[in-house]
């Protein structure tokens, strides 16, 4: 199988790992990131850290968002890991664009 051209982290450990340096609770990032504010939704940020749940791909761009990273950046990181195959077209795509500066 191709190999990113750009080396994205494992996004379950960025989530835990961003998570903490932004110090979020699990509640406050399920709450930022359009989960929700019960104790189900902080459980389930729980679970997506240990590796027990995949991070959904519809919720991309609100933990981007809600982590404070480049919401194009994270979701290549997550296709990488759920979805190779659609993620080595776009990273493609992407690489056939100018680049800035």
């Amino acid at each position: 199988m191709p190999m990113p051209t750009t080396t994205y982290p494992d996004p379950n450990d960025f989530l835990a790992r961003r998570r903490k340096e932004l110090s979020l609770s699990h509640a406050d990032l399920a709450f930022k990131a359009g989960f929700g504010s019960s104790k189900v939704h902080a459980s389930m940020i729980d679970m997506i850290e240990r590796g027990k749940a995949q991070i959904p791909l519809a919720r991309c761009r609100r933990l981007a968002t809600a982590l404070d990273v480049d919401p194009v950046w994270f979701t290549m990181a997550l296709l990488w890991k759920q979805v190779p195959e659609a993620a080595e077209v776009l990273q493609g795509a992407l690489d056939r664009l100018p680049k800035a500066g």
